[in-house]
């Protein structure tokens, strides 16, 4: 999550700074789980904002992320939607199409509203640029 927010930060702050407008910056909202665990979490977080990680660098998100409690936070309810839909579209891939039920049907209906929503890179490809597998 942290790799994709940044990654669209630089996007389309590329765009604002080549038309001379000021860039923008973000802040992360994370589900709060409980204090222990998002503590574990922010601490990831907080060596990602200062150093980036191995793929990309941080210029654009500040502070901490704030942890809510998604419940009352809309935003925070669809990223929870888009990423089930991710991941049950990517569990279809193992079962034939005769082997899927009614919600199998709506969750693959469901991921073709989201996927052309996706950030994708320069070849247009999503996968390693909106969507990142790992093992």
């Amino acid at each position: 999550m942290f790799e994709r927010v940044c990654k669209y930060l630089e996007k389309e702050n590329a765009k604002k700074i080549s038309a001379n407008q000021t860039p923008e910056f973000g802040i992360l909202l994370i589900d709060s789980i409980e204090t222990k665990y998002d503590n574990l979490v922010r601490s990831k977080y907080k060596r990602f904002l200062r150093t980036g990680t191995h793929y990309i660098d941080n210029k654009y998100l500040i502070e901490d992320p704030l942890f809510v409690n998604s419940q009352y936070r809309n935003m925070s309810q669809i990223v929870d939607i888009v990423a089930h839909l991710v991941n049950r579209h990517t569990n279809l891939k193992t079962k034939s199409k005769a082997a899927w039920n009614d919600i199998d049907a709506v969750i693959e209906r469901g991921f073709k509203i989201v996927y052309p929503r996706f950030d994708t890179g320069p070849t247009g490809k999503v996968l390693g640029s909106g969507i990142k597998h790992f093992p």
